[in-house]
């Protein structure tokens, strides 16, 4: 039963004339209907359905549905649904205007509801582009040079000096890559693995000639990056896999 645009006044106090009585199963509007009305459900509960019927979201008593193609004038772009039986109010444009008008007190809380469910709908899509928490590889890590022609395991170090040996100060670095830096592009301190809270991070010393790369990513002197598994690590122009076994 559509509301009567053609309703008097005082019909606005008889909320029978916009019910209409919904069992349970039953559909409200499917997705490609008109969006022409607004809906409130009096009681009992209607499920907002997406691609598959999946519920998205579930409306119960005083909850408003359908704002968003009434407003914008297109067509439904979700079914609704009632999920028990329920009784729910539609309006008609012309109705809302008149409501708008001569109770603002319902259009502003329908307003309210509207803010927000808008907040939720904004908080949710911010939630979902927020990086995910990483859960920790099994095993532990390893630089893996290519064709695994050698393997440099990183067990025991909460920092391990990367490049090459210094005869001068007798330095050797943890990790010494002189073996497969067959252009000489290592420096003597090229960089330096870090073991922080689980996470392993590759920071380039000060000096560095040749580069410090990650996944083709040169870094910067001084900067830091947390390394995950399966990522390509670059010393000068020696080649590395980090993995976790």
């Amino acid at each position: 039963m559509t509301a009567n645009a053609q309703a008097g006044a005082g019909d606005l106090d008889d909320v029978q004339k916009f019910t209409r009585t919904v069992a349970a199963g039953e559909f409200v509007f499917r997705a490609g209907d008109a969006g022409d009305e607004l809906f409130i459900v009096q009681d009992g509960r209607v499920d907002l359905l997406g691609a598959d019927d999946v519920v998205v979201e579930s409306i119960g008593p005083g909850g408003v549905f359908g704002e968003w193609s009434f407003f914008e004038g297109r067509p439904q772009d979700v079914s609704a649904r009632a999920a028990l039986d329920a009784r729910v109010i539609h309006l008609d444009r012309a109705v809302f205007e008149r409501i708008t008008a001569e109770a603002p007190q319902i259009a502003a809380s329908i307003a309210r509801q509207l803010a927000r469910r808008a907040a939720a709908a904004r908080e949710a899509a911010r939630a979902a582009q927020a990086p995910q928490p990483q859960v920790a590889p099994r095993g532990e890590p390893t630089l893996v040079a290519e064709g695994g022609r050698q393997v440099f395991r990183l067990a025991g170090f909460d920092e391990a000096l990367v490049g090459r040996p210094d005869r001068a100060s007798g330095t050797v670095p943890e990790i010494d890559l002189s073996p497969l830096d067959e252009q000489r592009t290592l420096s003597r301190r090229h960089a330096k693995i870090i073991r922080r809270g689980g996470a392993l991070f590759v920071r380039e010393e000060p000096g560095v000639r040749n580069g410090t790369f990650v996944n083709g990513e040169r870094l910067g002197a001084g900067q830091e990056v947390e390394l995950r598994d399966g990522d390509l690590v670059q010393f000068g122009f020696v080649k590395l896999e980090l993995r976790w076994q």
